[in-house]
């Protein structure tokens, strides 16, 4: 016998079931906020690139600012390697491209996140 899942799955399972409101905190912290995040300091770094300031810059950080604690793609991919390391003991547990797409992108946001706020407001004062 052979299951696959998904977190996407997962989500939309659990959105036609009772717990709607869990799904919808799913999907926004797994997929919707973490990829505001990297399309916002995309568009940000862009313009930086050429030294010249994003349109929107402040209400970008803003955003950027506020929606860093809602993104929890990190925490969901320790559960992720916890429950199978745990289930692997029990059943053979082949990790799919999925699993190594999440992690990669755990990276990218720790990296991200690295950057201290204080760097992206110096850089709106160089280039205005």
């Amino acid at each position: 016998m052979r299951t696959e899942a998904t977190v996407w799955g997962a989500a939309l399972l659990m959105l036609h079931g009772w717990a709607a409101w869990p799904a919808a905190v799913l999907a926004l912290s797994m997929f919707i906020l973490p990829l505001l995040q990297i399309a916002l300091l995309l568009w940000v770094l862009a313009f930086a690139r050429f030294g010249r300031r994003a349109p929107g810059f402040r209400g970008l950080l803003v955003t950027l600012h506020r929606s860093r604690p809602w993104s929890m793609t990190e925490v969901f991919l320790l559960g992720a390697l916890v429950a199978i390391v745990k289930l692997s003991s029990w059943v053979h547990v082949a990790p799919g491209i999925g699993i190594w797409a999440l992690a990669s992108l755990t990276i990218l946001l720790t990296i991200l996140s690295m950057v201290e706020p204080q760097f992206w407001w110096t850089l709106l004062r160089a280039c205005a």
